[in-house]
């Protein structure tokens, strides 16, 4: 399986856990996951240290604009999980809110892993 396929596979578990009823931990420690397995992904590619963590990523102005799209997914992904915690009514609102956008952010992210293969990366 190669690093693109694991991330995609990460997406659907995200997207399990947003759609089902599993705890709240279970889709931060998913979305913990996903964000790492795309970051390494991007590190490999950049030639950049690999994070231990999930984090808020940069890369190099010189990376192919898909690396750039894909780590500012993962940017925006690292922030919405921030907000993804178990819903309470004062948070209702806020907690479903943050999760369209999460699932927003994760159809966009596939949709980008799934064009990989059809970019030519360069990188300086």
């Amino acid at each position: 399986m190669n690093m693109n396929e694991a991330c995609l596979r990460h997406v659907d578990k995200v997207r399990q856990v947003a759609t089902g009823m599993e705890p709240a931990y279970l889709a931060r420690t998913r979305l913990g996951r996903l964000i790492l397995a795309c970051l390494r992904t991007i590190a490999t590619e950049c030639d950049l240290d690999e994070p231990v963590l999930p984090m808020k990523f940069e890369i190099q102005e010189t990376a192919s604009q898909w690396l750039k799209e894909l780590t500012q997914r993962c940017n925006n992904i690292y922030e919405l999980s921030r907000f993804i915690s178990q819903p309470s009514e004062p948070l209702e609102d806020r907690w479903k809110e943050a999760w369209t956008h999460l699932l927003h952010e994760l159809d966009e992210l596939e949709q980008l892993l799934q064009t990989k293969d059809t970019q030519t990366l360069t990188l300086n």
